[in-house]
């Protein structure tokens, strides 16, 4: 009847492909019940569940890299979420569902998109039995797939999906995470009832047992992934509050010939021993520091830094905080210290995988909407292709020892995003004049330099450092280096 309806408003000589415009209406209209059917109240906190649907698809949606006539593998528990986007973005869509009770929805769906000329596959599968051919896809994309499998699903999975990558291929990875270790285990139950029990894990852990991933292919070369950017998910903080909804890209590069491929059951203990007690060791860290000593020093240079974005004030901005892996804990910034508003966020980068979770637990006792973590490590132009891609304006850079392990070679990609009047701000330390220069060096643009060791020695020495703390910072000298758009 509906069919009949919708043609009948066209002419019979019209040029329109009624037929074609119909199965696009069609699919359009069960993709929006097939979503709608999802149960994501435990995620919004809120009454405006469809609003926050569309707004946490696109955020999802948003990370993924150029998919046009790209083969793409879409797999998990009651898919199809996501599936239209994917067809409508990719040249074809092999749909896996993992959960059985799916497959007549899907098939339904699978009709009504070739139809409309979207090449799409559906199968339902487990993981032990699903298998393609090797260097098959350019993405396999998951979204709450990894919560519902164990340990050993989870590395027979990442083992299977690194082999069936194309070289370069990425792997999109969405997970609710572990936040506290007395965090609740709730079942989640699709719109057939069947109940499935999630395990949620530290994002520290998926991101060690991603990255520690190794595969030898027939000829012998050794690939793994190597995760390009990982964050929360910006609806997430911003609507519901929540710092435990995290996504990734992973990308299949190759591996060193000497790597090791790791041993299965060794990978196995550390999900549930060392990289969990890793972890612990350093919330403890984090939680019990309220201020580290570069704070004062960035929280005075920050306030010259603008605010509102000078060509739209309605565009949101941030200052970006980047914390290398290569400074120990106490030689960071901490977020929670600097200023924010309602279009100003913090947006702090951690290159090490603990802290980056660690700063995710914090921020959830914290509940400041205005504080947003992302994990990249040496992976600058992926950084700002993704704050381009969020179509946020920069107000600032801050960072500690960058200069040490890394050359300023990101300056063009920050100004491309920044406000006018933004600054990149770097503290960096040295032993000698040698060593100064060498650092200086790595910058390829104006730039200005104020010596602050006098007042990082007098901070320091009124905290509550102990000994070999106090004892390495003062022997250092500081200086602070400051680059301007308007000088640039």
């Amino acid at each position: 009847m509906l069919k009949e309806i919708f043609l009948g408003c066209f002419p019979q000589n019209s040029i329109v492909n009624k037929k074609k415009l119909y199965y696009e209406f069609a699919l359009n209209n069960y993709s929006t019940q097939f979503r709608n059917s999802y149960n994501i109240n435990r995620l919004t906190n809120s009454n405006h569940t469809k609003i926050f649907e569309e707004n946490d698809r696109n955020d999802v949606i948003l990370m993924l890299p150029d998919l046009k006539k790209k083969k793409i593998l879409e797999i998990g528990f009651d898919v199809g979420r996501f599936t239209i986007e994917l067809a409508n973005r990719g040249k074809y869509i092999d749909v896996t569902d993992l959960n059985f009770c799916s497959y007549n929805k899907l098939k339904l769906l699978e009709g009504l998109a070739n139809k409309s000329n979207k090449s799409i596959t559906v199968r339902t599968s487990s993981i032990p039995s699903t298998n393609y051919k090797s260097q098959k896809f350019h993405l396999i994309f998951t979204n709450w797939l990894f919560m519902y499998l164990n340990d050993e699903e989870c590395y027979q999975f990442l083992n299977k999906s690194l082999n069936w990558l194309k070289k370069n291929g990425n792997l999109k990875f969405r997970e609710s995470i572990l936040r506290f270790c007395d965090q609740n285990i709730d079942t989640y139950s699709n719109s057939l009832g069947y109940q499935y029990f999630p395990t949620y894990r530290y994002i520290s852990v998926y991101l060690k047992l991603i990255e520690g991933i190794r595969i030898k292919d027939k000829k012998g070369f050794k690939w793994k992934y190597e995760v390009t950017i990982c964050s929360v998910i910006p609806t997430c903080v911003e609507k519901a509050y929540k710092w435990d909804e995290v996504q990734l890209i992973a990308k299949k590069v190759k591996a060193s010939n000497k790597d090791k491929v790791p041993d299965k059951l060794e990978l196995l203990d550390n999900i549930t021993d060392d990289w969990v007690n890793s972890q612990e060791a350093a919330n403890i860290y984090t939680d019990t520091i309220e201020e580290f000593f570069a704070d004062k020093i960035f929280l005075k240079e920050i306030k010259k830094c603008p605010v509102n974005c000078f060509e739209n004030s309605n565009k949101m901005t941030a200052t970006i905080i980047y914390q290398s892996s290569a400074n120990p804990y106490y030689m960071r910034i901490c977020p929670f210290n600097m200023p924010t508003t309602k279009k100003s966020f913090i947006w702090t980068n951690e290159e090490d995988r603990s802290f980056f979770q660690s700063y995710l637990s914090i921020a959830e006792k914290e509940k400041n909407p205005s504080m947003f973590f992302s994990y990249s490590k040496n992976k600058m132009s992926s950084l700002f292709e993704y704050v381009a891609k969020r179509d946020i304006c920069l107000n600032g850079f801050l960072s500690v020892n960058f200069l040490s392990d890394k050359n300023l070679n990101f300056v063009d990609e920050f100004f491309k995003n920044a406000n006018k009047g933004a600054k990149i701000i770097l503290l960096e330390s040295y032993l000698n004049d040698y060593e100064k220069e060498i650092k200086l060096q790595k910058i390829k643009c104006p730039f200005i330099v104020v010596c602050r060791t006098k007042k990082i020695h007098k901070i320091v020495m009124k905290e509550k450092y102990s000994k070999g703390i106090m004892e390495y910072i003062t022997l250092r000298k500081w200086m602070l280096i400051k680059i301007a758009i308007n000088k640039y």
